[in-house]
């Protein structure tokens, strides 16, 4: 069969694909059947969309096309000396003869070679090869010498070959199927180590995809830290806004009070009321604990300076101010 034959529509093949057990066939000769099986051997497959496209024999036809289109041979006949164009051959003579239609009506005209077996050139090209015969006894040469290394018939063996190493034609084709077989060491060897890689390629990828998860969830816990980092900053820049605000208010109304509001019990208590307020509302924890550890200077301090001697006006603004060190500008 042609090796460019579907051997299910007996037709060039279209779109062949080749299964794990060498096979070819086309692609849609394969959906057509009903289980997923080589209809050679039997060997199964789990389905024609997984099988591989088998771009080997796609490239031996490309190439097999552009030679026939490059190399269109004229056969011409081989019984004259005119070498007109063979349009016939004969199986027959000498054996297997091209004749041009002058030649064959010559020829084939007589009762002894009118029997002849003869086809036209397009027969002849699509007959399947059978063996050759012997040029010297028209017998079909089954036998190979190892000696002279040539093809033979029964004849040519018993009468030129009776003492030389000789092999049917079976075994010599057993014999070059296996040395053929034997020149695929490279290429089973380069399956082998590409197989080895993809070992090491499947293990690496394992590593890096662990790797990614963990990249991943730390780049997802950056994401949350930034995130958080960006809420507490402008939290902190609002907030520090309204503190340097509070104390600017703040430290004008302490400046803008007289000399009787701060004689007076009830403004002071009222101007510490809203600085603890203010201290309260906006200040830091931080703030808050190192005031409490540098100084136990408090609001009820201030009210105490009211019972002793010290009646100057700036040093009650002094005291106050003072005590709203918190809200300066660093």
């Amino acid at each position: 069969m042609d090796i460019f034959e579907c051997s299910i529509c007996l037709d060039e093949f279209k779109n062949p694909v080749v299964i794990s057990c060498g096979h070819t066939f086309c692609k849609g000769c394969l959906l057509k059947l009903k289980k997923f099986q080589c209809p050679t051997c039997r060997h199964s497959f789990q389905s024609v969309e997984t099988l591989p496209s088998n771009f080997v024999v796609l490239q031996w036809m490309e190439e097999n096309k552009n030679k026939s289109e490059k190399k269109k041979i004229v056969i011409k006949c081989e019984n004259c000396e005119e070498e007109r164009q063979a349009v016939v051959w004969c199986e027959n003579c000498s054996p297997g003869t091209y004749y041009c239609q002058l030649c064959d009506s010559s020829v084939h005209s007589g009762k002894a070679t009118g029997s002849h077996v003869r086809m036209s050139i397009n027969q002849k090209n699509q007959k399947k090869p059978q063996f050759s015969k012997c040029d010297k006894h028209l017998e079909e040469s089954k036998f190979y010498c190892l000696n002279c290394k040539i093809f033979m018939c029964i004849v040519c063996f018993v009468d030129d070959h009776p003492q030389h190493k000789t092999i049917s034609i079976y075994k010599y084709a057993d014999n070059v199927k296996k040395n053929l077989k034997n020149t695929l060491s490279n290429i089973v060897e380069s399956i082998d180590i590409l197989q080895t890689k993809e070992k090491k390629y499947e293990a690496l990828n394992k590593s890096l995809e662990n790797e990614k998860v963990k990249l991943t969830k730390k780049l997802k816990e950056t994401e949350e830290d930034l995130r958080q980092n960006k809420t507490e900053k402008e939290k902190d820049l609002k907030l520090r806004k309204n503190i340097e605000t509070s104390h600017i208010v703040l430290k004008n109304s302490i400046n803008e009070m007289g000399v009787m509001e701060l004689m007076n019990k009830d403004s002071i208590e009222l101007m510490i009321n809203r600085i603890k307020k203010i201290d309260e509302e906006y200040c830091p924890i931080e703030v808050k604990l190192q005031a409490k550890k540098q100084s136990n200077y408090s609001y009820s301090h201030i009210i105490d300076v009211m019972d002793t001697s010290d009646s100057d006006e700036m040093e009650y603004k002094r005291k106050i101010m003072n005590h709203s060190w918190m809200y300066r500008k660093t």
